[in-house]
């Protein structure tokens, strides 16, 4: 049986460390990213991680729209009167969103 993974819209927990990755619309935990000590080998700065979160939280609620958008994109066939640019245009500023 696969496993699947919790369902997005996924969003960071603000509330100190570990960082830790939610479901929006449950509050259900996706991840705890934990601040390893400087003396660590595998040790990260806080905003590296920070933007390391930030960055999988993005792409995770990006992905489906973007997988979206391709679909329909080949499913057009070359028509570009069939294409909704203003959709694409919304998913990539989505994805890359700062």
């Amino acid at each position: 049986m696969k496993t699947e993974h919790i369902p997005t819209p996924w969003e960071i927990d603000t509330c100190g460390w570990p960082l830790i990755i939610n479901q929006i619309a449950s509050d259900k935990t996706v991840c705890e990213i934990p601040l390893k000590p400087e003396s660590s080998l595998l040790y990260v700065s806080e905003s590296e991680q920070e933007a390391n979160a930030s960055f999988i939280v993005r792409a995770c609620n990006s992905h489906d729209e973007l997988v979206a958008c391709l679909e329909d994109i080949l499913d057009a066939g070359g028509d570009l009167n069939v294409m909704d640019f203003n959709r694409y245009r919304a998913a990539l500023k989505k994805a890359s969103a700062k």
